[in-house]
């Protein structure tokens, strides 16, 4: 048959089948009942319900890890490095302060932590040895100008008698949110107007009054000091000891504030706790967002949460 052909037999089946198919009580042919369907936009609500609380519940826990790692002064910006940092490893060999050089290195570089040359002066000092307490009292006997004392000698005396594995200490100074002033003449101008001088740093500032948005001054390290104590590293591979050295002398950091509901390697001395093998995605992210924030913003801790939030989530 031709194409007309083709279709006239299925048709005439049809036909013959319509006439033999079962009545309904009016005579009606009846249709098979379909089975409901669920409507697809509720298990769509479900869905977008619950990558909403998952995303707040990880907002919860950056706002609880920033806050409980940093070290905040009240309102002030949080401290870091504005200056180039230049780290000295001592009580090591060769090889291994090589090691915790480059790790140093590597971290600041990846949070954009400005770096100075290979001939530079000192400023983060780490040193191991196996009589931390003996050590520190000679190294105050020689230079008496080591520590901030600005808060007093007490704060001196327990870092010095510290019994942590790794105890640090921060000295930092101020500077300003903007450029400085140089000469006398406009340090006058400021003082006759009444603008903040701030007293006993020598640091004049062009902008020296705080705003709703923005600090006149922000807080920098001048010099850190990391004290490994050697007797309690038991256990302690070297990668876990120099980015654990790593985090806490490019941030000012907590380092009782933790209980290992997030991955850190600030847990590395927690009781009981299973500690990372090196920097985890959070510890990266909290050093890029202290670096790479506005210090001097009045929303720096917002801006840093944000910005953690956003690497986490990646």
């Amino acid at each position: 048959m031709g194409r007309m052909g083709a279709w006239t037999v299925p048709l005439v089946l049809l036909l013959a089948l319509w006439a033999y198919a079962p009545l309904g009580a009016a005579g009606s042919v009846v249709p098979p009942s379909p089975a409901p369907t669920p409507a697809p936009r509720s298990s769509l609500g479900e869905i977008t319900i619950q990558g909403l609380r998952q995303r707040h519940a990880l907002g919860a826990a950056v706002d609880h890890f920033v806050f409980s790692t940093l070290v905040s002064l009240g309102h002030d910006p949080y401290a870091r490095w504005d200056s180039a940092v230049c780290p000295l490893v001592a009580g090591l060999n060769r090889e291994q302060g090589d090691f915790i050089l480059e790790r140093i290195s590597q971290a600041a570089l990846s949070a954009h932590v400005p770096l100075a040359g290979s001939h530079c002066r000192a400023n983060l000092f780490v040193v191991v040895t196996d009589r931390p307490h003996l050590l520190l009292k000679k190294w105050w006997a020689r230079d008496r100008v080591m520590y901030d004392t600005r808060n007093g000698i007490a704060p001196v005396r327990a870092f010095i008698s510290s019994t942590r594995p790794v105890h640090v200490w921060y000295n930092t100074a101020l500077g300003c949110s903007s450029q400085p002033l140089d000469t006398a003449d406009q340090v006058g101008a400021l003082a006759a107007a009444g603008i903040l001088i701030e007293g006993g740093s020598g640091v004049v500032c062009a902008h020296g009054v705080d705003t709703l948005l923005k600090t006149a001054t922000v807080r920098g390290f001048s010099s850190v000091i990391v004290v490994v104590d050697t007797k309690q590293m038991r256990g302690v591979t070297l990668g876990q000891l120099a980015a654990y050295v790593a985090l806490t002398g490019l941030a000012e950091v907590d380092l009782s504030a933790h209980d290992g509901a997030i991955p850190t390697i600030l847990q590395l001395f927690q009781a009981g706790a299973h500690p990372p093998l090196d920097l985890t995605a959070w510890d990266r992210a909290l050093l890029y967002g202290l670096y790479n924030t506005r210090q001097a913003s009045m929303l720096q801790a917002t801006e840093i949460n944000g910005a953690v939030l956003k690497a986490i989530e990646r």
